[in-house]
């Protein structure tokens, strides 16, 4: 339960952290939404990853259907969050509720695994693994990587038009990024695990698409394709998960996973009119 728990929290961390450090971009109105959206107090996210993952087995491959839904509600003041999150794996969904508050040092985290019927609560230290949405220096980070975006049309979003940009984020970035985070490390140490030293090195640059509203001027709509960057990662995280699971024994016959076709959508909504309160019911079930 506990391990299940920690990779639902760290899938929603690394969703948020590929999703801030891919929000860059088209100079002037970029930057401007980049200022808007960094003073945000709070927020709505609708978040879908999917992705091809394949075991193989003595030469025999299968293919496994692996996707993740999120619903996310941020506000700053207090700070706290809520959290529906769908991981389906091989057919099967896990439906886990989870809120966030914070408080003196670190965060409270209370978590179901069975649709609300049941909670547990934990506390994190200061730097550890946190579910939120940092905005601020990630996307005043990026705001300069301009030069590769062009605008490709229009789309309506959430009932509004928005403008579309498509471009590409470079790997190098990607990598600064999650180096400067201790994207590794933090993974590391939520899952029990050992990841290769070199894992990053094979991080790709990324496509993204970027909508932003032509009203308000936020950013209401992105896609990345993962592909070229998440691959590696992922499947050394699930090869070390299937390995500590009662698939394990199987690894002695050549078990392997592949994942590809990574893609990641994005929507944003809700902007300072979000606010999330933890049922007392929830902390006393706790």
């Amino acid at each position: 339960m506990k391990r299940i728990r920690k990779i639902a929290a760290l899938a929603l961390a690394l969703l948020m952290l590929l999703s801030l450090t891919a929000c860059g971009g088209f100079e002037t109105r970029m930057v401007r939404a980049a200022q808007k959206m960094s003073g945000l107090k709070s927020l709505h996210a609708d978040v879908v990853l999917t992705a091809d993952v394949s075991l193989s087995l003595l030469g025999a491959s299968s293919a496994v259907d692996a996707g993740i839904t999120a619903s996310v509600d941020h506000q700053t003041d207090p700070g706290r969050g809520k959290i529906d999150l769908d991981v389906t794996v091989m057919g099967t969904t896990q439906k886990i509720l989870i809120y966030t508050e914070q408080e003196a040092e670190g965060h409270a985290l209370y978590t179901s695994l069975d649709g609300g019927s049941s909670w547990e609560a934990s506390h994190s230290e200061p730097g550890q693994v946190q579910l939120e949405l940092n905005l601020g220096d990630q996307l005043q980070l990026i705001a300069g990587a301009a030069s590769g975006f062009a605008e490709t049309g229009r789309e309506t979003v959430n009932g509004s038009t928005a403008t579309v940009y498509a471009g590409v984020l470079p790997g190098e970035l990607v990598r600064q990024a999650a180096q400067e985070a201790g994207l590794v490390e933090k993974i590391e140490e939520a899952l029990d695990l050992e990841l290769s030293e070199d894992v990053l090195d094979t991080v790709g640059d990324i496509p993204v698409t970027i909508s932003i509203d032509d009203r308000s001027g936020m950013i209401t709509r992105f896609t990345m394709d993962l592909s070229d960057t998440a691959s590696r990662l992922l499947e050394e995280i699930l090869t070390a998960s299937v390995a500590g699971s009662g698939f394990g024994l199987f690894a002695g016959f050549g078990l392997e996973v592949r994942v590809s076709n990574v893609q990641l959508v994005t929507e944003l909504s809700g902007f300072d009119s979000t606010s999330v309160e933890i049922p007392a019911a929830v902390k006393a079930a706790a």
